[in-house]
């Protein structure tokens, strides 16, 4: 993303298809408010298009911390998220960084 403090975040849920043994893009986890202030780390959910149960499931697996700060975008309501808080986050982040040579 363009916008925020820190690194911006993007979380992709990708599946895997043995057929083409390729990756395939499911959904985008969160959603960009460039007039949303957010903290360093953080980024907002999109319950929107993915449902509140997103919410749960990132912190089910510990990827997240839930802030208690919201963003509004017309009718809809985000939540923010803090990523850097979580260490599960961190080590999927490392994998996901050699996996993909996004390592500077």
């Amino acid at each position: 993303y363009q916008h925020g403090l820190g690194t911006p975040l993007c979380l992709a849920l990708l599946a895997y298809v043995e057929d083409s043994n390729e990756f395939e893009s499911e959904t985008i986890i969160t959603v960009n408010l460039p007039g949303a202030e957010r903290s360093a780390g953080c980024q907002f959910i999109d319950t929107n298009n993915n449902g509140e149960e997103v919410l749960d499931w990132l912190m089910l697996y510990g990827l997240c911390t839930p802030t208690g700060r919201y963003a509004v975008s017309g009718f809809c309501k985000y939540p923010e998220v803090d990523f850097y808080q979580s260490e599960r986050f961190m080590q999927q982040k490392e994998l996901c960084d050699r996996y993909f040579n996004f390592v500077d």
